[in-house]
């Protein structure tokens, strides 16, 4: 008489096994959606800010009647020419030195014909261009 006794730890290790892989990939994918998650919140939060940062530029540019110099003085940027340029940090704190900066927003000043004025707000984020905005306001 013989006695077969097969074992089952073979099909326990084997199911393990899967169960560990599953758990693996899964959370492969999650980590991944969360690092997309984290990229796609701070390009909304750069994209928010400058949005923010344009409007007031435009409406202060709009309520000093397009005189750029005083628009300039209110806002703490630095006029070149037609141009007003005013320097963001990380955090979008206005910052006075171009070399700490990371955000840029600049106002160029356009002349129309019909008694109108206007600027092209824009802020950037190094070379690229976050928003852009332009200002149309009759005198």
């Amino acid at each position: 008489m013989s006695i077969h006794r097969t074992s089952r730890s073979g099909l326990f290790l084997m199911e393990l096994i899967l169960i560990i892989l599953f758990f693996a990939i899964t959370s492969g994918v999650c980590v991944n959606l969360f690092a997309k998650a984290h990229v796609l919140s701070a390009a909304s939060t750069d994209l928010n800010h400058a949005v923010l940062q344009c409007e007031t530029a435009a409406e202060t540019y709009k309520h000093l009647d397009g005189d750029l110099g005083q628009v300039a003085s209110s806002l703490g940027g630095e006029q070149q020419g037609e141009m007003l340029v005013l320097y963001f940090d990380q955090e979008w704190n206005q910052v006075t030195d171009r070399e700490t900066a990371v955000y840029r927003l600049t106002l160029v000043q356009t002349q129309e014909e019909n008694g109108l004025t206007g600027a092209v707000v824009s802020a950037a984020k190094g070379e690229k261009e976050l928003y852009q905005l332009t200002v149309k306001k009759f005198i």
